[in-house]
């Protein structure tokens, strides 16, 4: 048993070393709409900042570690990948995320990021852009900033499937510690290209909030995250500012 679900039997599939994605033709309407919204948030472009934004034309460079906690005995996942065996699990992947980040006037910021299993047959790639809202000041408690994110899925024939998010971030800076939340929602479209099945597109919606410390150590940043969303996970990343 995982859980409280008994173990479904794994589709096996031989073409990479790794899980890789490829819908079987038990795949269901719900099934894939639930995958659609569920891969997005475990492929977040996780913020790992505050709302306040770098200094025009500052880089931000990070790589960090996105612990996920997928449940993959459920069909959704299940019936939308072949696994290298038929005991490989996709279990709890952790997704190392390459990310980039640019200060530009009046405040705003550009990001960039990347993600994937050299070993499967997909990767993430996703641009972001934050807006100032309120800027700490010493009568002002608080930064807040408007971010909004999109990703794109690459690789599998199967299926394409894009997602847009957008959240509020509100930070604090005491001394080198920022802590920092986000809430806000993601529309994950998706939509298959197999012979066996005929689900064309689905959209799904998830809301998500998040909470963050990030440490500035001169030029060096460490940042640790959690976000509660249909996928939650745990974040640690590494960088620093150039």
């Amino acid at each position: 048993m995982r859980g409280a679900v008994a173990e479904p039997v794994l589709h096996v599939g031989y073409a990479y070393d790794s899980c890789y994605i490829d819908l079987h033709p038990e795949l269901t309407a719900g099934q894939f709409k639930a995958f659609a919204r569920e891969f997005a948030d475990a492929g977040a472009f996780v913020p790992m900042a505050g709302a306040r934004a770098l200094s025009p034309w500052q880089v931000g460079l990070g790589l960090t570690y996105n612990q996920t906690f997928i449940n993959d005995a459920k069909p959704q996942w299940n019936n939308t990948f072949s696994h290298p065996g038929d005991d490989h699990w996709l279990g709890k992947p952790a997704l190392p995320i390459v990310q980039a980040r640019l200060g530009l006037p009046r405040s705003f910021e550009a990001e960039v990021m990347l993600t994937g299993d050299p070993g499967s047959n997909w990767a993430i790639v996703g641009a972001a852009l934050r807006a100032p809202l309120i800027a700490e000041t010493p009568t002002v408690p608080v930064s807040a900033a408007l971010r909004v994110s999109y990703l794109h899925l690459l690789g599998p024939d199967e299926v394409d499937l894009d997602a847009v998010a957008m959240e509020s971030l509100i930070s604090r800076t005491l001394g080198r510690f920022t802590a920092y939340v986000g809430f806000g929602g993601v529309v994950a479209r998706g939509t298959e290209h197999t012979d066996e099945l005929a689900l064309g597109s689905t959209t799904a919606f998830s809301a998500g909030a998040t909470v963050g410390l990030e440490v500035a150590l001169g030029r060096f940043r460490i940042a640790g995250q959690g976000m509660l969303a249909s996928v939650n996970s745990l974040a640690l990343m590494l960088g620093g500012v150039i």
